[in-house]
């Protein structure tokens, strides 16, 4: 089982559907809460961006495909000569 984030435009138009992935460090119970520190993502270029963060189960599904609700948050990238 893994984390995985899909990158989107701000539009809501899929750019990566693998765009990012993490293990999980144990089977997670229904109901339990588990927190993931990611301190590098590929960077997607500046400007605003949805990432949308679903686990999955490797060789089979989606969770969203199942009928959870992937969370998405925006990302906004400012080059630093901006």
């Amino acid at each position: 089982m893994n984390l995985g984030i899909h990158l989107f435009t701000s539009a809501g138009t899929l750019v990566n559907l693998d765009y990012f992935r993490s293990s999980l460090t144990h089977d997670v119970a229904p109901g339990e809460t588990v927190t993931f520190d990611i301190t590098h993502l590929p960077h997607p270029g500046p400007g605003e961006h949805l990432l949308e963060i679903d686990l999955v189960d490797e060789g089979f599904c989606w969770f969203k495909q199942w009928g959870t609700v992937a969370q998405r948050v925006k990302l906004t990238v400012v080059d630093e000569g901006d």
